[in-house]
């Protein structure tokens, strides 16, 4: 196999003993091809499309950084909000 510069290791934790005993039993040799081919077929499927996107859209939310006013004419009490 030649090294083209398109692959990359990445470690994954599996907690479903059902999964992990699956992939205990698949020769060595083939474990990345499976686990490769099954994740491919799930982010092409409408599932695995709309978690994707939802992960993506949570990703590149930008955290809003509410900016209390320093104003000496701003009272504690009017910046406090909610129940007392």
């Amino acid at each position: 196999m030649t090294n083209d510069g398109t692959h990359e290791r990445i470690v994954a934790r599996v907690f479903d003993p059902e999964v992990i005993q699956k992939i205990k039993l698949i020769p060595k040799g083939y474990k990345s091809m499976i686990i490769e081919s099954a994740l491919s077929a799930y982010f092409k499927s409408k599932v695995g499309e709309d978690l994707y996107l939802q992960l993506m859209r949570h990703v590149n939310q930008k955290p809003t950084v509410k900016k209390i006013s320093d104003s000496k004419n701003c009272g504690l009490m009017n910046r406090l909000k909610g129940d007392f």
